[in-house]
């Protein structure tokens, strides 16, 4: 991919301080920034708190909110590119890992497999059971924007938390025209 604003080179670049209001500016705009242990802390307290369900699920729903709103900036990029590419450029920007991989197989529904890799949620993590609830939600909030409809299923078949070195994503949507160019 041609060196973009979605690039590392160009992010640093766009990437200031306020120092005396304690800001951090990305493009003149606000962003923040923290360590992934205090983010893990962040998701076991709110399971702590919430409950293991309703924490999934409120990770899940924002993520997928993540993931709208990541499509909506970037749509014009698929359109020069792979869907996957763009996907792994905003979220490699952004300190989320990488995508390594976007697979599509259609049956009954589609079905559209990411490869991810180095997710925050369960970086350096050992878990029992898959625990990326938000990255399974910024994945299918991505391609709800991009096919423009509701997914019908999603779930997270494997986790590095559990075993391996990646997480992968299963998210399945209604067969249809619309599907033959969203990889």
């Amino acid at each position: 991919m041609p060196d973009t604003e979605l690039e590392s080179r160009s992010f640093e670049k766009n990437l200031t301080r306020d120092a005396e209001r304690g800001l951090i500016l990305r493009d003149g705009k606000r962003i923040i920034s923290f360590r992934v242990t205090t983010f893990q802390s962040m998701v076991k307290r709110l399971t702590g708190i919430a409950g293991a369900i309703v924490a999934r699920t409120l990770l899940f729903q924002l993520g997928n909110e993540i993931g709208h709103t990541g499509l909506r900036y970037s749509r014009d990029k698929i359109l020069a590119n792979n869907n996957a590419e763009v996907l792994d450029s905003v979220i490699r920007l952004h300190g989320w890992g990488r995508c390594l991989g976007l697979d599509t197989r259609r049956e009954t529904n589609s079905v559209y497999t990411f490869k991810m890799a180095d997710c925050p949620l369960c970086f350096e993590l050992k878990e029992p059971a898959p625990a990326c609830d938000l990255m399974r939600g910024i994945v299918t909030g991505w391609m709800e924007a991009f096919l423009d409809k509701k997914v019908i299923k999603s779930v997270e078949t494997e986790c590095a938390a559990v075993r391996g070195a990646l997480c992968v994503f299963e998210v399945t949507f209604p067969n249809d025209e619309l599907d033959q160019s969203a990889t």
